[in-house]
């Protein structure tokens, strides 16, 4: 008797795929008979003789199969015996924040390739998300801006938000926000603890953050913001508490900038908030230390923040190629770095016009635009290096990403390097040039 058969690309029979028929060329929704193939993907021909007419067999149209695409077979006058259909696979597009995971000091995806940490401070947007406002519209600025990470606080004790409280803090809508950010492309690395309160709360309150962190491969945690300078002790709040390997950080950076013997406890990578004085750009090579001494990533995480020409703020910064050097120096040897802005924190983005705006988009065309994740695998050299790639100034601070054959430094100055050492400049950029590229 003859059959319908349906077989995927490789030949393999498809079971249970629904066949709707339909007289002449008509639509599936004018069908006289519907179908479905047995175990080993084979129908009988449910008309009760061989068709003298033309039929048309729409697959996968109704009762749909979603790993397969629907398509519709016109029988032909050839088809006098056994019709054997194959269907096509759907194929579904890699997801924008596909899960990370460490191997020694990079984040990367699930296909090897490298992260590039290119994040912003969004502190605010949980508490926009539960007023149910509109984020898209920050969010496209953000994306087109290169930004693929934000870090985002939980409950806080700031007069300007008593709705974000802990004691009343709202989890039921957390792993809806971090699905919405997934959707848009972004990761976000979640920040429960940002000052102290009931420990059983905080407890609670982390736990409940990693049950739910654990179902989105988009969420990172970092347990708590500044514990030395809000007085929480993030070991305590995580001792007994399953993490449901959910990539995390404690937030504790302190012992780096008090004493080299005191100890610093570590999970899967280390956030710091490199100092904010004078030199502070150049000062993103601490992220690079830390990294080196515990072997594990390391981000700058809340580095000066950007504010405006009029807006008084201690630590905070306006001179837009002052973050680029700062961007750029982090994107040499670690995963990368977070801008943090005072729109930021309020969870918003900046508007043309603002010196905000002009930071923003000079970290994003002159550092995420031009260092590619490959770099952040070099080795380390300072200008001072006899082996360095470009010219040493004193005290002018200039590092480099070895490679080799090729080479990236970063002079932190309005002056461009010169190479040396058998390198061949090839690229500049930056203010003054300062940014340069070298091959040999």
């Amino acid at each position: 008797m003859s059959q319908i058969q349906i077989r995927d690309p490789q030949g393999n029979p498809i079971p249970l795929m629904n066949i709707r028929i339909s007289e002449g060329e008509k639509p599936s929704e004018e069908a006289i008979y519907d179908v479905f193939t047995d175990r080993e993907g084979n129908t009988g021909w449910p008309i009760p003789f061989w068709p003298q007419q033309r039929y048309a067999l729409h697959v996968n149209v109704a009762n749909v199969n979603p790993t397969f695409l629907p398509q519709s077979y016109y029988l032909l006058a050839s088809d006098t015996d056994t019709v054997r259909i194959e269907m096509a696979v759907v194929q579904t597009p890699p997801p924008l924040t596909p899960r990370l995971h460490i191997e020694g000091e990079q984040f990367k995806t699930e296909q090897g390739a490298l992260f590039q940490w290119r994040g912003y401070s969004m502190f605010l947007a949980y508490r926009r998300f539960l007023a149910g406002e509109n984020l898209r519209p920050d969010l496209a600025v953000l994306r087109d801006h290169r930004i693929n990470l934000l870090r985002v606080f939980g409950p806080l004790p700031w007069k300007e938000t008593p709705d974000y409280r802990a004691e009343r803090f709202n989890l039921s809508q957390l792993g809806a926000f971090f699905a919405f950010l997934a959707a848009e492309g972004f990761y976000c690395e979640w920040v429960p603890i940002c000052y102290e309160f009931d420990r059983a709360l905080q407890q609670s309150l982390v736990q409940q953050s990693f049950n739910i962190a654990a179902q989105y491969p988009n969420v990172l945690i970092e347990v708590a913001n500044e514990p030395h300078v809000n007085d929480t002790d993030p070991v305590e709040i995580l001792r007994g508490l399953n993490r449901h390997g959910v990539l995390t950080a404690y937030g504790i950076y302190g012992p780096y900038y008090t004493s080299a013997d005191d100890p610093l406890p570590t999970l899967d990578y280390i956030t710091i908030h490199t100092t904010r004085d004078s030199a502070w750009h150049r000062k993103a090579r601490h992220a690079q230390e830390l990294q080196h001494k515990t072997g594990k990533p390391c981000i700058s995480d809340e580095p000066a923040k950007g504010i405006e020409d009029d807006f008084n703020y201690p630590g905070g910064k306006r001179i837009p190629h002052e973050f680029v050097w700062h961007h750029a120096i982090t994107a040499l040897w670690t995963p990368g770095s977070t801008l943090h802005t005072e729109e930021g924190k309020w969870g918003r983005v900046p508007t043309p016009g603002m010196k905000q705006w002009v930071i923003l988009e000079a970290v994003s065309n002159e550092v995420w635009g031009k260092i590619d994740p490959s770099w952040q695998a070099g080795s380390y050299a300072g200008s001072h290096f006899s082996s360095s790639p470009v010219d040493h100034i004193p005290d002018i601070w200039t590092y480099s990403s070895m490679h080799p054959n090729r080479a990236l430094s970063v002079r932190c100055a309005v002056s461009e390097p010169t190479a040396q050492n058998g390198w061949i400049l090839v690229e500049t950029w930056g203010a003054g040039n300062s940014i340069v590229r070298l091959v040999r």
